[in-house]
């Protein structure tokens, strides 16, 4: 059989509109479909069917690497544990520059991208948004998750002096030489965050809850030496007791950039390798996390993303 090439879909370079933003991708805007499903058995047959539980769609893709849009990227810094992640519907936008748009009514971010920091690479991971059901709405309404329409893209926002490819550098605490560090390839922060699916047993999922987020830092750092890794470690002497606090030797960690400032609250030495080789740098790759503090019992947030310090209070 001949095949008619002009018949082959093709997507086309897309741009992604949520919550007052744009993104342009660094590459493929991917929107999946998945359905969950109940296998229906027989102990004569085995399965025979497959029920439809819940249809899950995500749209993921990594952001061209403009340090922009900050809040939108990372909206559960300051989330309490325990909220919905939706409310009022906030509506995701796939917008094709052939002219095509496909609106996703009610999403959400279900994965924050995690940050690189590095003059070879560009600053953001993947971020994944998950659509839901529009709010007080009967799934099988029609458009109750997208709608699609024919219309043309204008978009001038995009500038690639915005793209972030820089060195940073890392200040931990106070005193010399963790308050000024360079690092062999740059950092990594890395989101771990907790979610939990709200679901009915006539609509299923319809949202999802914070149930918990966990920050860490990544980076081998450039002129600390053995001792001053040993001392920090604190594994021996004075508070070094079993059962101790990770919080009563934290300090916070602030990494800093041309147009970044990022701060690590209550960042705790976790993982502190010393390495010995003919090709291996002694101080091996040295992981913070974040701990909480509290200001009269309310919880403080355990990071801040943005393109300066904050203001002295």
């Amino acid at each position: 059989m001949a095949i008619d090439v002009t018949t082959i879909p093709i997507g086309g370079p897309a741009l992604v509109k949520y919550d007052g933003a744009t993104f342009y991708s660094k590459g493929d805007i991917t929107l999946n479909i998945t359905k969950n499903t109940l296998p229906i058995e027989v102990e004569r047959d085995g399965k025979v069917d497959e029920r439809v539980l819940d249809d899950i769609i995500t749209v993921s893709f990594t952001p061209a690497g403009e340090f922009e849009a900050l809040s939108v990227l990372f909206p559960y810094l300051t989330l309490p544990i325990g909220r919905h992640i939706t409310g009022a519907d906030k509506a995701l936008v796939i917008h094709t520059f052939e002219g095509r748009k496909l609106t996703l009514h009610n999403a959400a971010i279900t994965k924050m991208p995690n940050i690189i920091g590095s003059a070879e690479k560009t600053i953001f991971g993947d971020v994944e948004f998950t659509s839901f059901v529009k709010n007080n709405t009967e799934r099988t309404d029609a458009a109750s998750r997208w709608t699609l329409a024919d219309e043309a893209l204008t978009d001038a926002t995009f500038d690639p002096d915005d793209v972030l490819v820089q060195s940073y550098t890392l200040a931990w605490g106070g005193d010399a030489p963790w308050n000024n560090m360079s690092t062999m390839e740059g950092f990594t922060l890395e989101w771990n965050l907790g979610l939990t699916d709200v679901k009915t047993d006539k609509d299923g999922i319809i949202t999802k809850r914070l149930n918990a987020l966990d920050v860490s830092v990544k980076a081998q750092p450039i002129g600390i030496s053995k001792s001053d890794l040993l001392a920090k470690a604190l594994v021996q002497g004075a508070g070094a007791a079993r059962g101790r606090s990770l919080n009563a030797s934290a300090m916070d960690l602030i990494i800093t950039g041309t147009g970044v400032y990022i701060a690590v609250y209550g960042a705790a030495l976790k993982t502190s390798p010393l390495q010995y080789g003919r090709s291996s740098m002694l101080i091996g790759q040295l992981e913070w996390v974040a701990t909480r503090s509290y200001t009269a019992g309310a919880p403080n947030p355990l990071a801040l993303i943005a393109t300066e310090a904050p203001e002295e209070p």
